[in-house]
């Protein structure tokens, strides 16, 4: 609205309709190559208006003549191409997606325009077009966190960066090719292999790429026919590094489950040895155990392990969450104990040589709670606010060397959470717990991002932590 409230701006593709409010007469349009508005406003004397747009550009119009005073790029990487689900044989379909154009706000004095991105705000001063602080960057989020097997180096990446590091100084010792999104060490620590984030108008096949340390340079790259909807999740090497397991989902249907594929590759040679398919499986939150023989893939209510090499599926689990419904299985770095965790903090122990619930778990912030069997006994809850403040959500498990301790990430950032407190929201927290017992060892805390990835290092002294921005 004006200041006055007698006319009003809607922002739509291309264009920004002037109306009268009173009447609802149309009283102009202000038109540009400029994709979807995702925020306007006007001036105190209504004479100007400023807009940000899903092409990632603010500009600054003068109402009167209709046309363009100023335009500036007020943020980076604000566009995302995403495919959507849809059935084999149908055109592919996909949606763009311009959340940061929608954080946003104009100063009262019309001089000054906030724009939120992820991890910074910018100030631009409108009329002249130009930035304030622009030394200010925004905060990389990192992804993932892996050691190396001799606890000497650390492997961290996000969308833009990927690096090697020194994990006592925090030296980068090796920059790798940008857009790292999950990595493992070889046994020996010589190479690494990992995956890229792929760009759904990438024209590329699906690649995870095999990297020789100490040349710097790329050995292999083990390629995916190129097909829609498909991609590479985990990785993980075999016991003498000759082999490499990628665990990958194609969504084959609309929506879930789809169906999780693993496939066995010659490191030597980059060639794809044998491969498994599970239809009607989510591969998304599956794994591959760390000695990359199993794999434990997610049912829609349980868990499968599955032997890759000889395509057999070794047992299935339906007892893991009150629900049935098992969310995250991480295996212990023996790969002898299989943990699962659900959304509501519920976390399941197997030994998987004897198929046999070690314990079940409900973790709360008051202490965690052992039980003999599911469910969780609701007399435990004073009412569903109480629940939502007690019981956080996992965001990331790690089990340690030894498999006596478990990290977990934990959050209470969903809005379920927050629209149920009176009280202000818990900050995140990382916890240390004993697996058998579930008794609080440590905690770790004084951030406010949550953590997206964790990982111990081999001598089970260290935890390095990767966080949201």
């Amino acid at each position: 609205f004006t200041g006055d409230g007698k006319a009003l701006a809607l922002g739509s593709k291309d264009e920004i309709a002037l109306v009268d409010v009173a009447t609802g007469k149309l009283l102009d349009r202000l038109t540009a190559q400029m994709s979807t508005v995702g925020f306007i406003g006007f001036s105190p004397d209504a004479k100007t208006l400023v807009s940000h747009s899903h092409d990632n550009k603010v500009r600054w119009w003068d109402v009167a003549a209709k046309k363009i005073l100023n335009q500036f790029d007020a943020e980076a990487d604000g566009h995302s191409v995403f495919p959507l689900p849809g059935r084999l044989g149908e055109p592919a379909q996909h949606v763009e997606r311009f959340s940061k154009s929608y954080h946003t706000a104009f100063s009262p004095d019309g001089k000054t325009v906030a724009v939120g991105i992820s991890g910074c705000v910018q100030l631009w001063d409108v009329v002249a077009g130009k930035q304030w602080f622009p030394d200010q960057k925004p905060a990389d989020g990192w992804g993932r966190v892996a050691f190396s097997p001799d606890g000497r180096h650390l492997l961290f990446g996000n969308w833009k960066h990927s690096r090697l590091c020194d994990s006592v100084t925090g030296d980068v010792r090796v920059e790798l090719p940008a857009g790292t999104i999950r990595g493992v060490f070889s046994p020996d620590g010589k190479q690494l292999a990992f995956t890229r984030y792929q760009r759904e108008e990438a024209k590329e096949a699906p690649t995870a790429i095999i990297w020789d340390i100490a040349a710097g340079k790329e050995l292999f790259r083990l390629e995916h026919p190129r097909v829609e909807r498909f991609s590479f999740e985990k990785l993980a090497f075999g016991p003498d590094g000759r082999t490499l397991l990628t665990l990958s989902t194609h969504v084959e249907d609309a929506g879930y489950p789809n169906c999780a594929m693993v496939h066995r590759w010659d490191t030597r040679t980059g060639k794809p040895l044998n491969n498994i398919r599970r239809q009607n499986t989510n591969a998304w939150p599956s794994t591959i155990a760390p000695d990359g023989r199993t794999a434990a893939i997610v049912l829609g209510q349980g868990l499968l392990l599955t032997y890759v090499e000889n395509d057999e599926d070794l047992w299935t689990r339906e007892d893991g969450t009150p629900e049935g419904w098992v969310g995250y299985p991480a295996f212990s770095p023996d790969a002898g104990f299989l943990f699962a965790w659900s959304s509501r903090s519920e976390v399941a122990m197997w030994e998987i040589a004897t198929r046999s619930v070690i314990a079940r778990l409900s973790l709360r912030r008051d202490g965690n709670i052992t039980l003999a069997k599911w469910p969780v006994p609701d007399k435990d809850y004073k009412g569903e606010r109480e629940m939502a403040f007690n019981q956080p959500e996992i965001e990331a498990l790690v089990v340690s060397p030894d498999s006596r301790f478990v990290a977990t990430s934990e959050q209470f950032e969903r809005a379920h959470y927050r629209s149920a407190l009176t009280k202000p929201t818990p900050l995140p927290a990382i916890r240390i717990w004993e697996a058998a017992t579930g008794k609080e060892v440590q905690t770790l805390e004084g951030f406010r991002s949550r953590c997206t990835s964790s990982a111990f290092s081999p001598d089970g002294r260290r935890l390095a932590s990767a966080f949201h921005n």
